[in-house]
């Protein structure tokens, strides 16, 4: 507590040669593995000074069990490292289960790509291409600000209660969601494109969306140019409001329901409870623009 390296930098340092003459060019090292597997393997990282407490997953103070980890075709060069990943599960002490986990990936200082990944959690399955790009590996300590995401979401089921682990802002929310699209940027400052979204028994949404998140949940600023939008009473009512603690669902009219099917497309400009919405409504009693 109080230091500012990892309690490993000694080590690193005995073993950095203290040779400062000039030497032939290093050449990179190169290092195959067919195949890797651990089993019930355990991992912990605590950052000793951070007194921050927080719910969910909290990235100065891991500690990860019962990890299972197969990687084929595994290859290290210079600073990159490339594998096949067949599996790997574990548990996070915050409650985060990662039940499946493949994909075709490499790693980097600057960079983290993965091809053809499967994630599943007990309330998500994901199928993606990502990208995270970020100028070096502690900008993972401040991943809704410092990491730029690049999503290609193929048809996947997510629950927002996965997210929350590491939004704390929608810690507490149960809401799953069918989705495909594009995810682009930081947390703070995320874009989707060609996004297509559907919960409930009638709700979708199809449209590009801009989101600035902002310290209070109630302060985030959104733009959504929306093609598409179908709902209904019921659907509406199931949506959770903040703080999401509170297991409060969105209430609207009874009367609303005389609507049927309401369809919707335009744009929404604001903030969750100010907010400016242009565009055409069609109902079963009529349309208004």
């Amino acid at each position: 507590c109080g230091e500012d390296d990892i309690n490993l930098q000694f080590i690193i340092d005995a073993l950095s040669s203290k040779d400062t003459t000039d030497t032939v060019p290093a050449q990179k090292w190169t290092i195959d593995c067919n195949n890797l597997e651990l089993h019930d393997t355990r991992f912990a990282y605590q950052n000793q000074n951070s007194d921050e407490s927080m719910v969910g997953l909290d990235v100065t103070n891991l500690l990860v069990s019962e990890i299972n980890l197969h990687f084929r075709d595994v290859n290290i060069t210079g600073d990159t490292i490339s594998a096949n990943v067949k599996n790997l599960s574990c548990l996070e002490k915050s409650g985060f289960r990662l039940k499946e986990f493949s994909a075709n990936g490499s790693i980097s200082p600057v960079k983290l790509l993965l091809h053809n990944l499967h994630l599943k959690t007990p309330n998500s399955d994901i199928f993606t291409e990502f990208e995270y790009k970020y100028t070096h590996f502690p900008d993972y300590l401040h991943f809704d600000k410092k990491v730029k995401m690049n999503y290609v979401f193929n048809p996947s089921s997510v629950n927002l209660k996965d997210i929350s682990y590491f939004v704390h802002e929608l810690w507490g929310i149960d809401f799953p969601v069918k989705l495909t699209g594009e995810v682009h940027g930081p947390l703070k400052d995320m874009k989707a494109k060609n996004l297509d979204l559907s919960y409930g028994k009638d709700t979708r949404l199809k449209g590009d969306l801009t989101i600035s998140e902002r310290p209070n949940i109630d302060e985030t600023f959104a733009h959504f140019d929306i093609n598409e939008l179908v709902t209904t009473r019921s659907d509406i009512n199931k949506l959770p409001i903040p703080p999401f603690t509170s297991g409060e669902l969105l209430e609207v009219p009874a009367n609303i329901a005389y609507l049927g099917k309401i369809k919707f497309k335009g744009n929404y400009t604001g903030f969750f409870s100010s907010f400016v919405a242009y565009g055409s409504f069609i109902t079963e009693l009529g349309k208004v623009s």
